[in-house]
């Protein structure tokens, strides 16, 4: 078997490859942690590319719609796009993080600049 074919030269290489990577990545357990996190960063992006171009409506896929001029006011459509869950969902929430943590620390720093005495403190 001198001359291999083209087929038994890709099988050969993707083998040595994965032989590399399996070699390289997945013989340490500390490489574990990276690994998921690039494969969920690549699924997310991969996802939210795909939902954009497939979903968007000012997103033109067929090249007649693509070569118009004038677009259509499509306004609403993308409207209503926009909303989604998460949107609907913290739209209406206060946007602080750690409010008692906050809170707690505030009324330290009050109490040693005097503003602030001990009776006004609700929550001991």
């Amino acid at each position: 078997m001198d001359n291999p074919s083209c087929f038994s030269l890709l099988t050969m290489a993707s083998r040595s490859g994965w032989q590399v990577f399996k070699k390289n990545w997945l013989a340490d357990p500390a490489t574990y942690p990276v690994i998921i996190v690039m494969a969920g960063a690549v699924s997310l992006c991969t996802f939210f590319s795909a939902r954009t171009l497939f979903t968007h409506p000012d997103v033109y896929m067929n090249p007649e719609r693509r070569r118009m001029i004038l677009r259509p006011d499509n306004s609403e459509q993308v409207e209503k796009y926009m909303d989604n869950w998460v949107k609907r969902h913290t739209i209406n929430k206060e946007h602080v993080s750690f409010p008692s943590l906050n809170n707690y620390l505030l009324k330290r720093k009050l109490k040693s600049k005097g503003l602030l005495d001990d009776e006004d403190d609700d929550d001991e």
